[in-house]
């Protein structure tokens, strides 16, 4: 895959040098400072140029940076403010905790002098808009004592104030190393820009001790994608301290004067610069390659498709990059066509829905859609109806039979095993513990199971009819076949083409009309984050207090931890370019505790920043209780909801120990104090203590609602009581909102505090995986590292803290792992 081209280097020099006898003279520093790098980019040398020499600028690189830089005098002889040199330099970012280093070599001539520097550099961001940096220098000149093995540190920070406009400041030997008695002296650099592609810059160099200081300014012009010219002038005026044998003296060197004017060149990875200036001709060079360049290339972008597979599973998060990945194909011209790859595994109904508007996107936009299957289930064959073209596997089958609902009843098994469960709920729709308590479901279960899937049924019938010809009449004759063959599925026109998946590109080519590489939406690399934008939190799984204790890489399924969710909000609320946040809920429910710890956080953060919803597959019990803080929630029409209801209580197994013949002998110091042991039942008196007990949690749930939802509890009752319904009947009782997928939600956000449909999405939760077992699994395209979590106090409001974040010990600990 070709990446989008690198970032421009301009090249230019703004040195000086001494004519002096090497016998006689010795200058207590390196020329000029310790940390004078000899080359840099050209009017950028301590701001944007992702370089050792201003570590500031390192935990912004988007990958790995390799560079060569060059400066050459191009007369015979030097002069005192004349220097040639060369530089080799590697850069490179840490994944997910928005840190930074690098490593430099510098080799420098002078009149009668030659030395090499050697940096080592260190930055790490607070935020988008803040970073600092560190930076150990070492000069290596033997043939020099008198600048030989000097070292000393450098210091710098870095100010967005805006996304173009950008501050800088850094400290150079701040430590004022001693050299032969005399001190190094500390130099302070103040920079400004402004813009990107056309961007105009300003500085001022100042040192302490001698009083130097330097003025200087530049713009960049871009002509067309990859190609830039450039120019830099430069004033400055030089006081030095040299000794002569053991007397000091002073030279104090006319003021220099400087103008540089180059080309840049990007071409994919790499980028060329070569530029040239007087009075004193001087040429620079430099070669860069980026692993990731954030600038286009002379090169235009060839023609591409995308290849969305949904024969894997796909988690949240992986989803959402997905989407990314097809709505950057829908504005990209360079995308000709989406291709999905599916087979015969099921689908979420919800998701099935969103990409069936995204593929009448694509149509809008004469883009063509294509799937190839390996088989079709209901739900992969309703995602691809809506498609141009249908390929299939010749040995492959379509398995559409119509939707249905099942479920076991296990309470008569367990109790002939001697395991008893004891529930008591609150509201006659709260199926679950039905499982484990009875061996058929109740009226009210068959009712509410029955009316969810009459809905749900006639959503995904709608998805069927978008393909040509597919009436409600042949919708229920092909119900009726169960199962096609391939060659029956094409008779039936069903699907288009039977080809091998080595044929795949060639039948692409005639439908199309293109040729196109094929890139794995998977593997999208997001835009550069910058600006302000929308937070994305997925919570995906049960919601509970603390996670499983088993290492990550054993857990089967995801979890929404409390702690970590709670860490993601505090980025949300203190990070500035956050302007509202969206939170993608798939969760079934979880504790009760739990649940209401998260409702109170988002309901507090909706106060503060405008936070928008959406439901995936299901948003149940607990999964809706959290959802009812938030200002706006969208759901699929197909997707799960409700289940407004609690239960607790327990299993014991009693008469399975006695059938062992096992004993049990219990002592207690209080009435209730063996209450929840699992050897014996529930008494009369516990069954009303744990009644009494969820009647309260069931009312705090019901009020949460009530309040969030602007329902009056009188209404709310029924609607409560365990029931579920789909998205499309939540929207008719106002238990949301708006019918639409996670895009709709974000595009919502987005305009609610005026943003455009180009600003960033961040991704603040779930974690993201350690990083080897990223690795491992070569999964692209992982969460955003973002902000941090203290301090908590934005716009003159507190987002209180809560006792299940960590102390201030744990701040770095969180930078690795929340984000």
């Amino acid at each position: 895959m070709k990446f989008i081209s690198t970032r421009i280097l301009v090249l230019t020099i703004v040195l000086w040098s001494f004519e002096c006898n090497a016998q006689h003279f010795s200058f207590p520093e390196f020329p000029y400072t310790l940390t004078n790098p000899g080359i840099f980019e050209s009017g950028e040398p301590w701001l944007n140029q992702y370089h050792t020499n201003n570590p500031a600028t390192l935990p912004f690189l988007k990958g790995m940076r390799f560079g060569v830089l060059a400066s050459e005098t191009l007369k015979g002889n030097y002069t005192r403010w004349d220097l040639s040199g060369e530089s080799v330099f590697f850069a490179m970012p840490i994944p997910y905790i928005f840190m930074g280093f690098g490593a430099g070599l510098d080799v420098l001539r002078a009149a009668e002098w030659i030395g090499s520097r050697m940096s080592l550099g260190f930055g790490s961001a607070t935020n988008e808009m803040f970073s600092w940096g560190l930076r150990y220098s070492r000069i290596i000149a033997p043939a020099h004592s008198d600048f030989s093995d000097i070292g000393d540190f450098s210091i710098s920070a870095r100010l967005a104030v805006t996304p173009s406009l950008v501050f800088s400041w850094q400290m150079d030997n701040a430590l004022m190393s001693l050299k032969r008695s005399v001190p190094m002296d500390r130099i302070h650099r103040l920079e400004g820009s402004w813009g990107k592609n056309w961007k105009v810059w300003g500085g001022l160099n100042i040192s302490e001790r001698r009083f130097d200081y330097g003025l200087y300014a530049g713009i960049r012009l871009k002509l067309i994608d990859g190609v830039f010219i450039w120019g830099n002038l430069t004033w400055s005026k030089i006081i030095r301290d040299a000794w002569y044998y053991n007397d000091e003296i002073q030279y104090d060197i006319p003021p220099a004067f400087s103008a540089t004017l180059g080309l840049s060149l990007v071409v994919d990875n790499m980028s060329m610069s070569v530029g040239g200036g007087g009075p004193n001709p001087h040429g620079t060079t430099s070669v860069i390659w980026d692993e990731k360049p954030q600038y286009e290339s002379v090169v235009p972008s060839s023609d591409y498709a995308i290849m969305v597979d949904f024969s894997r599973e796909i988690k949240e998060k992986d989803y959402v990059i997905l989407l990314s990945s097809v709505k950057n194909c829908l504005r990209n011209d360079s995308c000709s066509y989406m291709i999905l790859k599916v087979e015969e595994s099921d689908i979420p109904l919800p998701r099935v829905e969103e990409f069936s508007r995204l593929i009448d996107e694509f149509k809008k936009k004469k883009k063509k859609v294509l799937v190839y299957s390996f088989g079709f289930s209901n739900t992969s064959y309703a995602i691809s109806a809506g498609a141009d073209k249908i390929m299939m596997f010749p040995g492959a089958s379509i398995n559409l039979k119509g939707l249905s609902f099942s479920r076991y009843f296990a309470g008569d098994a367990l109790k002939k095993v001697g395991v008893e469960y004891q529930f008591v709920r609150f509201g006659p729709y709260k199926s679950a513990v039905e499982t484990y308590t009875r061996n058929s479901p109740t009226k009210e279960n068959i009712k509410n199971m029955s009316d969810l899937l009459k809905g749900v049924d006639r959503r995904f019938k709608l998805m069927l009819s978008k393909r040509k010809g597919f009436s409600p009449k042949k919708i229920n004759a092909i119900f009726g076949k169960a199962t096609l063959t391939s060659t029956e599925a094409l008779q039936h026109k069903l699907i288009d083409y039977i080809i091998y998946p080595d044929q795949i590109m060639a039948a692409s080519i005639s439908i199309t009309g293109k040729i196109a590489t094929l890139r794995n939406a998977a593997a999208f690399i997001p835009e550069k984050l910058s600006g302000n934008g929308i937070g994305l939190l997925v919570m995906e799984g049960e919601i509970v207090n603390k996670s499983s204790s088993l290492p990550s890489f054993l857990e089967k399924s995801e979890t929404i931890e409390v702690s970590k969710v709670i860490s993601a909000l505090n980025v949300a609320v203190t990070n500035p370019n956050i302007k509202a946040v969206v939170i993608r809920i798939n969760s079934p429910g979880g504790g009760a505790m739990a649940s209401e710890i998260l409702w109170r956080r988002i309901l507090i953060l909706n106060k503060l920043k405008p936070v928008v919803v959406s439901f995936g597959e299901y948003a149940t019990s607990g999964g809706y209780y959290i959802a009812s803080g938030a200002g706006t929630i969208f759901s699929e029409g197909s997707s799960i909801t409700g289940s407004i209801g609690i239960y607790g209580g327990k299993y014991n197994i009693k008469s399975l120990i006695d059938k062992l013949g096992v004993g049990i002998f219990s002592i207690k110091r209080a009435p209730f104090a063996d209450m929840d042991s699992k050897f014996r039942p529930y008494t009369p008196d516990e069954l009303g203590i744990l009644q009494k007990r969820l009647k309260h949690g069931y009312t705090t749930f019901l009020r949460a609602v009530s309040s969030g939802r602007k329902i009056k509890l009188s209404d709310l009752d029924s609607l409560a009581q365990g029931r579920v319904f789909s998205g499309e009947y939540a929207k008719k009782v106002k238990l949301v909102d708006e019918l639409g997928g996670v895009w709709d939600a974000i595009n919502f956000a987005r305009r609610k505090v005026n943003l455009t449909s180009k600003s960033p999405v961040r991704l603040l939760y779930p974690p993201p995986p350690p990083i080897w077992k990223k690795i491992v699994k070569m999964t692209l395209g992982e969460s955003v590292p973002v902000g941090k979590t203290n301090p908590l106090k934005i716009s003159g409001k507190i987002l209180s803290p809560s006792l299940f974040e960590p102390g201030p010990w744990y701040i770095m600990l969180n930078r690795s792992k929340i984000r």
